[in-house]
């Protein structure tokens, strides 16, 4: 009774091979074409991860552009309001005078 459980086993897997088109000489195309499409996942997310840091990169460069623009304004703004107060100071000097 084993050994047609055994035979039957080996039919149902003889069947299930024919059905996905092959055989045992096919099994070295089919592991060729699996580690073929690994390969191209491997590659595709390789890709992904030169992408993902060349948009890091570029970033990075952009928040540096910012943060100098950033510092250039500050001063350009302190320089304002030191003349600003300056004018102030002078206006407030004339109205003095012109009270008196």
């Amino acid at each position: 009774m084993r050994s047609s459980a055994c035979g039957l086993a080996e039919d149902i897997q003889a069947i299930e091979s024919e059905l996905r088109g092959g055989g045992p000489a096919d099994t070295g195309e089919r592991a060729y074409d699996n580690v073929r499409k690994a390969f191209g996942v491997l590659m595709e997310q390789g890709e992904m991860l030169a992408t993902r840091e060349r948009l890091n990169a570029t970033h990075l460069a952009i928040l540096d552009k910012l943060d100098a623009n950033h510092r250039e304004l500050l001063g350009a703004m302190d320089r304002q309001v030191s003349r600003i107060n300056a004018v102030e100071t002078g206006l407030a000097r004339v109205d003095e005078r012109t009270r008196e």
